[in-house]
């Protein structure tokens, strides 16, 4: 939860110094000739990179990503995580029957499923 977190408030903040960065790129050059780009989107593609040289280029990057995987530590409020095969929710004639899982030789693909209790991720 804590790395969703940190990972939503960095977007945010992007996101955010990306508007303001822009809101005070009030110069415009004219585009290339031929390229037909308009001098506004120029202008704002330009400001974006400025802003990443300027500042996020040399930034230390740290993914606070983790598997999903059975015995992954969990807050003791949820339940281990599922794993299993894809069932059809609904018959598709000619493709799949109600309840039966998705294989190779009948379906072309193998499709699994997850069940994730979280409040958010």
């Amino acid at each position: 939860l804590l790395a969703a977190m940190l990972v939503f408030t960095a977007a945010n903040a992007i996101i955010s110094f990306s508007a303001f960065w822009a809101s005070r790129n009030t110069v415009a050059e004219p585009p290339a000739a031929g390229t037909g780009t308009s001098t506004a989107s120029t202008a704002a593609a330009r400001s974006l990179w400025e802003a990443y040289d300027a500042h996020l280029a040399e930034a230390k990057y740290v993914d606070l990503t983790h598997a999903i995987e059975p015995g992954m530590p969990l807050w003791d409020g949820f339940s281990q995580p599922k794993f299993g095969a894809a069932v059809a929710r609904v018959a598709t004639p000619g493709f799949i029957a109600e309840g039966a899982t998705y294989g190779y030789a009948a379906q072309g693909f193998v499709a699994g499923a997850v069940s994730l209790a979280t409040d958010q991720i």
